[in-house]
């Protein structure tokens, strides 16, 4: 995995790439107009992360790198009920 280490030696930050699909962001343009501006902006940096992906230099590098992926709007399949089956 590629590592960054900052130029003072301090911390060493693992680099991942991020993954994801461009249907999960096509309904952002709606849904972004109903938000407050600061939720408004972190959604709009995620999205960009999300959809930009490794930069050419970096792809080789990151061949075995770890992975993020945010899934949004998703339904779920399927509602697993507790070990005592109340709830």
């Amino acid at each position: 995995m590629f590592t960054h280490i900052s130029t003072d030696g301090s911390s060493i930050t693992p680099v991942v790439r991020s993954r994801s699909e461009l249907l999960t962001f096509n309904s952002f343009p709606i849904i972004l107009k109903l938000l407050p501006r600061s939720r408004k902006r972190l959604i709009e940096l995620l999205a960009k992360t999300g959809l930009e992906g490794p930069k050419p230099r970096l792809s080789s590098v990151l061949g075995e790198a770890k992975e993020w992926e945010l899934r949004f709007l998703q339904s779920p399949v399927e509602i697993l009920p507790t070990v005592d089956g109340q709830g």
